[in-house]
């Protein structure tokens, strides 16, 4: 890419992610941003710079209009940020697609579609290759620290036994509704534990994506949940939390070989974490051991992710892709495991 010509991008929801993405997009000197689709009423039809909460107005309403827009902007890139689950977001990905689109998305499930949406993955896939796009879901998480960045750690063994990662994350400054979505002071717990809206997504990719990385056929891939109870009283600010109420939540996901796991990720996210990081730990030969002290604050590292991956997706291959830099359906010789 000439390090002169700006890359023509259009962003896709205007959440708090996506309206973040959007005025870095707008302050980049190798992006020019073309406008911005979202088709909730508040917002449709306003100018983008009233939505962005910037002083002056950019003179680009934001559309509702999405097959209209990106036929009409015809965007290098999508930018975007609407959902965490491919049901939601197929027609909008399709739509892009068919429009000749390459897509940087944050939607979780698809950064490793094939996991649970196989068959919709390979028509994805071949809808891209067909339009001659790339496609790829990331983030910080799934994206990067708990697959990508563990990938990075294992080309430095021969073999491998198992991997685990961990993840503990402070939820006391961060934005309300992911307290919530974690359980923060949660009054019915087990009833908001059954739905899949509930708590961290893209868990169960991330073990997908480190074993397609590794070419591992898994067996199994599991993900439990629980509470985290406060010990004592708490606050955020603008929740309160007292002791033995919920304080966040708990997720382990697995991968199992043989009835052995040899993926183990761990997530905690809660009020009230003494000892925020990020840690990972590859057995192998030789073994490597990392540790983040703080941790890698989630939303500054997936804006800071989605805007590189749009410089990144201009030379990938057309198809689904992964943040790992290989195809959702590549096949790698498996990195050999140690035993004993």
């Amino acid at each position: 890419m000439s390090p002169h010509r700006k890359i023509r991008c259009l962003s896709y929801g205007l959440g708090a992610i996506g309206r973040a993405l959007a005025l870095r997009a707008l302050e980049s000197p190798w992006i020019e941003w073309t406008g911005a689709v979202d088709i909730d009423p508040a917002k449709a039809g306003q100018d983008a710079g009233q939505v962005l909460g910037l002083k002056s107005s950019l003179g680009i309403p934001v559309s509702d209009d999405p097959e209209g827009t990106l036929s009409k902007v015809r965007p290098e890139v999508v930018l975007h940020t609407t959902s965490s689950f491919y049901e939601e977001v197929r027609p909008q990905v399709l739509a892009a697609v068919e429009a000749g689109c390459r897509i940087v998305s944050s939607a979780e499930e698809l950064s490793f579609l094939p996991l649970q949406h196989p068959d919709e993955a390979r028509r994805l896939d071949e809808l891209a290759k067909e339009r001659g796009v790339a496609v790829m879901g990331t983030g910080v998480n799934p994206g990067f620290v708990m697959d990508r960045l563990v990938l990075d750690l294992a080309r430095n063994c021969l073999e491998i036994g198992n991997i685990q990662a961990e993840r503990v994350a402070d939820l006391a400054s961060r934005r309300e509704p992911l307290q919530r979505k974690m359980g923060v002071s949660s009054k019915d717990f087990q009833k908001e534990l059954a739905s899949p809206r509930f708590g961290h997504v893209g868990l169960r990719e991330s073990v997908a994506l480190i074993a397609h990385g590794l070419g591992w056929k898994l067996d199994v891939v599991e993900e439990e949940k629980k509470a985290i109870l406060a010990e004592r009283d708490l606050s955020t600010g603008s929740l309160e939390v007292g002791r033995g109420e919920v304080a966040g939540v708990e997720q382990r996901g697995k991968g199992f070989l043989s009835g052995e796991v040899v993926i183990d990720l761990l997530l905690q996210m809660r009020i009230g974490a003494l000892d925020p990081h990020d840690a990972i730990v590859v057995e192998g030969a030789p073994s490597v051991r990392m540790q983040i002290p703080g941790g890698i604050r989630g939303d500054e590292a997936t804006i800071a992710i989605l805007l590189r991956a749009v410089q990144d997706i201009l030379s990938e291959p057309p198809g689904l892709r992964t943040a790992t830099g290989l195809g959702a359906f590549d096949e790698i010789p498996p990195v050999p495991r140690r035993s004993g």
